[in-house]
Formats: structure tokens, sequence, C-alpha cells
């Protein structure tokens, strides 16, 4: 709503999430759709969309889907960031459950954008992610970051459940 509600990390949110889905999400080729309306994080403005796609099984026998998205930022002195992303989602371990808490999943692909200064970047997922359902943190992974000429790599490391990563910078 317009007031917003304040979650325990501090944050306000307000606005609308809504969530459109054309079939069961494990039918192949079933759309969800997510599209922000007025919708805002501590007064910075969220516009956009993604699109998650399922897709079947892979050549493992893994099922996966296809995400692709696009955002735009405006925080309140004006200035916009936005980004465009394309990832595929595998589910590692835990389709065969009903439980969320023992689901596992595997992040690659990556995004593009301007950050709220004007600067162009790219984010590519250089080692897949991988998500625990029963941890909080991405547990392991690389993403290398491009932004004019500095190179940063973001390791998350080796698959403990922490909220430790390695920054590396060009030099």
């Amino acid at each position: 709503g317009t007031d917003g509600c304040t979650r325990p990390n501090g944050r306000t949110y307000k606005g609308q999430i809504i969530i459109a889905q054309n079939s069961l999400m494990n039918a192949s080729g079933t759309v969800r759709t997510v599209t922000l309306q007025d919708f805002s994080v501590d007064d910075v403005k969220i516009e956009g969309q993604h699109t998650a796609t399922y897709q079947g099984l892979n050549s493992a026998g893994l099922p996966y889907w296809t995400r692709t998205g696009s955002k735009t930022l405006t925080w309140p002195d004006g200035s916009i960031g936005d980004w465009t992303a394309t990832h595929t989602l595998t589910q590692l371990e835990g389709a065969a459950t009903a439980a969320l808490a023992d689901n596992v999943w595997q992040i690659e692909g990556g995004c593009t954008g301007t950050n709220h200064l004007g600067n162009d970047y790219t984010s590519e997922i250089t080692k897949p992610l991988v998500k625990r359902a029963d941890c909080k943190w991405i547990s392991e992974g690389t993403r290398t970051i491009q932004q004019g000429n500095r190179t940063r790599t973001l390791d998350f490391g080796d698959g403990s459940c922490d909220d430790a990563a390695t920054l590396t910078l060009n030099n």
C-alpha cells in the first residue's frame, strides 16, 4: 500500500508486487511474470518486471527455468539506475520432494546496466552460484563485474553457509 511496511531489516516497502502465472510451475512452458506497480524500497522507486519460464528437464534430467528481467531504480534526488538480466536456474536438489527446505539451486547468466552515477557495467556469473534453501546466503560461485577498465571478482566461497565472500580488485 501507500503507507508501506517496515521489515525487520529496517527497510520500508511500498506498492504492489503482481504475479501472473499461466499454469503449474512444473509444466513445461509455464510462464510466471512478476511486475512491480507503484513499488519502492526506502523511497527508491523500482519499476520493471521479470519473467521465469519452466523449460522442463535439462540433459542431466534436472528441472530448469530461464529468467529474464529489467528494472529501473529512481532515487529521491532524481538519479536513475537500470539493469537487464538473463539467468538460467537449475534445481540441483529437492525437486522430488514437496518440502522447500531441501531445495538447492544453481544460477548462471549475467546482467548489464547503468548505476545511479551514470556508469555502465556488466556482471557475469563465471562459476555457477549455488543457493541452498536452508541458507540465507549464496554459498558458492563467482561473479565478475566490469565497469570501465575496472574488474572485480566476487567469490562466494566453498559451499559453507556463511555471509563471507572475497572481493578481488584489478590489482
